[in-house]
């Protein structure tokens, strides 16, 4: 079996588990995340790609700003769009 660079690289990235929390260690930043995950930006870029149609560049802008939103905005989006208080007692 030829294993090249490529595929030891993407083996590595295809065994992460915790996306979220290399995420926010790398302060949302693409080419951070790259260097925690010890590949390059363009093995991250086609790894995102392949598996969720997307740039980590806008994958963790999207999560960025989820994980902006506070609780109480959270509270009210719910009970806007689905009657639902999520603290009722």
């Amino acid at each position: 079996m030829n294993i090249t660079l490529k595929t030891c690289h993407e083996l590595k990235l295809k065994h992460v588990e915790n996306w979220p929390e290399l995420a926010q260690q790398a302060n949302w930043s693409a080419a951070a995340l790259a260097e925690k995950c010890s590949v390059s930006g363009d093995t991250l870029r086609r790894h995102f790609l392949k598996h969720l149609d997307k740039t980590p560049k806008v994958s963790l802008a999207v999560n960025d700003s989820i994980k902006r939103i506070s609780t109480l905005e959270l509270m009210v989006l719910c009970k806007r769009f689905r009657g639902y208080e999520p603290f009722s007692s």
